[in-house]
């Protein structure tokens, strides 16, 4: 999963039912964790009528984790690995 490495801390945080650290990029946000360990937003838009995965957002880490180089062109790919549940 694209959030293992960026938020090891946090999903172990979250999995234990503790709050986020306070030095987390994360500590200000309402997060909390599905039963598959994807973690999302919450509260804010609890009560609206927009679809789960636009009320709760899937966290996505800011830096790219897969880098990639052409050996023919040389130019170099970056992109989030993203897997749709």
């Amino acid at each position: 999963m694209v959030q293992q490495v960026p938020y090891a801390l946090e999903i172990k945080d979250l999995g234990e039912k503790k709050v986020v650290a306070v030095n987390s990029s994360l500590k200000n946000l309402h997060l909390f964790m599905e039963n598959e360990g994807l973690i999302r937003v919450g509260v804010r838009l609890q009560h609206s009528k927009i679809t789960y995965q636009k009320r709760h957002q899937t966290i996505l880490p800011t830096k790219p984790i897969f880098k990639a180089t052409c050996p023919i062109t040389g130019l170099t790919t970056v992109q989030h690995l993203v897997f749709h549940i």
